[in-house]
């Protein structure tokens, strides 16, 4: 790979930039970043020019790096922007540069970007309408990075709406306004609701969503809801969940058994490794195959 000369103008580096091969590209973004301030101007004006619209993702990646709070409000117009849509990875990095900006200015519109979507129409007739995964994601981490609490509740919605799925770690950032959107959204008549709202508590990893969970293995309807309330008390490794997951070993539901039999191979607490060795032969593989992870990681042979 050629270096870029030192001496290497502005005007050749947004050429190679717009224009030039991709090792040529590579180089130009490296250099631009490298000006930082002083490349600001030309690369929102590449912004504002649809010829452009193949590149902007480029361009949104440098000015996320270089950090100017001038680029603030033209990366927020370009998600306005419908162009946007039909410029392939330019929402994702538009995005993802705004959280490096970390700017509230920004939120409303990333918030928008929470529903976006893949729409293409192929030549074989097949159309793809679905989330948009990596641009929903991005734009949560941005809104997570502002941490502007105005997102959080549009940010647990969207979780909750069932066709789209992201690990609950980063909900660890938000604290307690993330903690009680999910316990009071246990109490919704969703099934599906409550049943997310569950694995998103247990992977935010705040003790006091046991005993809510707790409650919920052990009286709620929906076997489905049921099986999300062991995974989410699997995951938050509790010895309070011990005697709830040794009971829901024997429920009914067979997802809702290999999440019990999972989370007390978490707790590594070797007085239930005759109920795993019981479960072990249960009817079902998934549930033998879970229970025996789990005396495994206990640590019977």
């Amino acid at each position: 790979m050629n270096e870029i000369l030192p001496n290497s103008t502005l005007s050749e580096l947004i050429d190679k930039l717009v224009a030039g091969e991709l090792v040529e590209q590579i180089e130009a973004r490296t250099a631009l970043t490298k000006l930082g301030s002083a490349a600001v101007e030309p690369l929102i004006q590449l912004l504002q020019n649809s010829q452009y619209i193949y590149s902007w993702w480029l361009v949104a990646a440098i000015l996320g790096n270089v950090g100017d709070k001038r680029v603030v409000e033209p990366l927020t117009e370009l998600l306005k922007n419908p162009a946007s849509f039909d410029a392939g990875l330019a929402r994702k990095y538009t995005a993802w540069a705004l959280g490096k900006l970390k700017d509230p200015r920004a939120v409303d519109e990333l918030i928008k970007v929470l529903h976006d979507r893949i729409h293409d129409d192929s030549e074989d007739d097949y159309v793809v309408d679905e989330p948009d995964v990596e641009t929903i994601e991005a734009a949560i981490w941005a809104l997570t990075e502002i941490g502007d609490l105005q997102a959080i509740e549009p940010i647990i919605q969207r979780l909750l709406e069932g066709d789209y799925w992201q690990e609950g770690e980063f909900l660890a950032k938000w604290g307690e306004p993330a903690l009680k959107l999910l316990l009071d959204a246990l109490n919704n008549d969703d099934d599906s609701i409550r049943g997310y709202a569950a694995s998103l508590l247990g992977e935010m990893g705040d003790s006091r969503a046991v005993e809510p969970l707790i409650n919920l293995l052990q009286n709620d309807r929906s076997d489905r809801v049921r099986h999300h309330a062991a995974y989410g008390l699997g995951e938050l490794r509790d010895p309070r969940a011990y005697d709830a997951l040794l009971t829901a070993l024997n429920d009914s539901y067979e997802q809702t058994r290999v999440y019990a039999a999972m989370g007390l191979g978490h707790l590594k607490d070797r007085r239930a490794l005759d109920a795993l060795k019981k479960a072990a032969h249960d009817e079902q593989s998934v549930v033998r195959n879970s229970a025996e992870w789990a005396i495994n990681w206990i640590g019977e042979s």
